[in-house]
């Protein structure tokens, strides 16, 4: 997988694609040195957003600057909340960044082979229960610029909020449901569900039993 440098004062406006360090099932094992991982991702921004997130609130200014140094923004990027808020925000635009431009090259391997996209957006029970409590979505930026793309793109959100409409049952009862950290059997059922007539109707032709 390519890594991303991200260079901003303002909005991110560069991604540099890297070689992965670890190109063969031999290099894999080197996973297992504790002293190359150290080495290898120390600096690494992404790390460092999880270690902050995971030690709670005890984040420190410095790790705030580290981050943002490593992001390729501001340390003032986001002023208001504490430090690990401030972090997780960073570590969310860079990771929303990344997926714009993972998608740009996959629209250029799209044209040069004559393929097809469709894009599903799937999320963790966090973002679901935000979707289903109405708050604002996290990823709206993204979401923005999916609507200049000319693909489709199945948010299963939507699905989620429809079919919570017909319950009573507070959010997170109803999504004991479809959550064990993962999706459960019943939460990969009603993916499929979800998506099936999209699919079916972007598909040419379309699978035998829809025709």
């Amino acid at each position: 997988m390519p890594v991303f440098c991200l260079d901003n004062q303002d909005h991110f406006n560069r991604c540099e694609e890297v070689e992965n360090l670890c190109q063969t099932s031999e290099d894999l094992y080197r996973l297992c040195d504790p002293a190359f991982v150290w080495e290898t991702y120390r600096d690494d921004p992404t790390l460092r957003a999880t270690l902050a997130r995971k030690g709670g609130k005890d984040t420190s200014p410095e790790m705030v600057t580290a981050v943002a140094a490593g992001f390729g923004m501001r340390a003032d990027r986001f002023p208001y909340g504490d430090p690990t808020a401030r972090v997780f925000k960073m570590h969310t635009e860079a990771a929303l960044y990344a997926t714009r431009r993972v998608l740009e090259m996959t629209e250029a391997f799209v044209r040069e082979t004559g393929k097809k996209l469709m894009v599903m957006l799937s999320f963790n029970r966090g973002h679901t229960a935000e979707a289903l409590t109405g708050r604002p979505n996290f990823d709206q930026s993204f979401l923005d610029w999916l609507r200049t793309r000319d693909y489709p793109v199945i948010d299963v959100r939507d699905a989620f909020r429809e079919e919570y409409r017909l319950f009573k049952a507070d959010v997170q009862t109803y999504l004991d449901r479809y959550y064990i950290g993962h999706h459960t059997p019943a939460g990969n059922f009603f993916t499929a569900w979800a998506i099936k007539k999209r699919v079916c109707e972007w598909l040419d032709p379309r699978p035998l039993p829809y025709r």
